[in-house]
């Protein structure tokens, strides 16, 4: 790319295009049209014939009927014949905690769970449908131009690439290659070579991971939550039925290991029991001086 500064007006050209630059002026509507068909042209080849995308944040790699997924906190292989894995390192549990669990299922040297024919998109959480999910992944939908749409009616087209430029924003370049599909949006690049996305073998279920994970991390976990719920009455009139409406309203839900509450004369009670150990772990939130407080009653 090429910094070009024209009438105080930063322009980014593409130096992707073989042959003496033809940069030219197009319409606002031309240009969006022309992008979303790429949109679609550019999805179309992914879900059916595979390739990546790279962005700074994220690696997507997708094969026919399969993709993988890392952004560094999470990592997923999704195949439509076997469901979803996780990688179990990129969980975000402290390495001890990992350990732990990992023992409690007897399977040291597990580094993946699988979810059994179950697919994770990241618009609709878990659903049945791997096409739903791969295409979640993978975006460019119809409305994909609809951020540039705010752009000067004046779009510099170079070869294949053109470039947006938004009212106070950075100027958006999208190039396209020989079969009008995307190759870049921005610091996006898309590419449509053949990948080899590689599945994990001999992982553990994710209903028992979820089991193990949660009894392995109950300790830190009820504290985190006792505490966020003393600090969030405090920030409003303390009384015994906020601090029971907020416990309330901050307990989590479907989980394998379920945290319960009891409401006490002086406050709430928050608790749960390892599976594993049958170890019992509880925390109090109560009142003292107008104040809600948290504090370790068990073990």
């Amino acid at each position: 790319m090429q910094r070009t500064l024209v009438g105080g007006v930063v322009l980014l050209l593409s130096a992707a295009t073989v042959g003496p630059a033809s940069a030219v002026t197009v319409g606002l509507p031309e240009a969006l049209q022309t992008v979303t068909a790429a949109c679609d042209s550019s999805r179309a080849a992914l879900a059916a014939g595979g390739g990546s995308i790279v962005s700074p944040s994220s690696v997507k790699l997708f094969e026919a009927g399969r993709f993988e997924v890392d952004s560094g906190t999470v990592q997923r292989v999704v195949t439509a014949e076997d469901g979803t894995f996780g990688s179990i390192a990129a969980e975000g549990l402290p390495v001890r905690t990992r350990k732990k669990a990992l023992g409690y299922l007897k399977r040291p040297g597990a580094t993946w769970w699988v979810n059994a024919g179950r697919f994770e998109s990241p618009v609709n959480g878990w659903s049945a449908n791997f096409e739903q999910a791969r295409d979640a992944q993978i975006g460019l939908d119809g409305t994909c131009a609809q951020p540039l749409a705010g752009a000067f009616d004046e779009v510099e087209r170079d070869g294949d690439a053109f470039t947006f430029v938004v009212p106070l924003a950075d100027p958006v370049t999208v190039s396209l290659d020989g079969d009008a599909r995307l190759t870049r949006w921005a610091d996006v690049v898309y590419d449509y070579a053949a990948r080899s996305v590689t599945v994990p073998a001999d992982a553990i279920g994710y209903r028992s991971w979820q089991k193990a994970s949660q009894a392995a991390s109950l300790r830190a976990e009820l504290r985190l939550l006792a505490r966020e719920v003393a600090t969030g009455v405090n920030a409003g009139q303390a009384d015994l039925e906020a601090i029971d409406a907020a416990a309330r309203a901050a307990l989590p839900t479907d989980r394998a290991v379920p945290v319960r509450i009891r409401k006490l004369r002086a406050g709430t009670l928050l608790y749960a029991r390892n599976p594993y150990t049958k170890t019992y772990h509880a925390w109090r939130v109560y009142l003292k001086g107008g104040e809600a407080l948290a504090k370790r009653v068990a073990p």
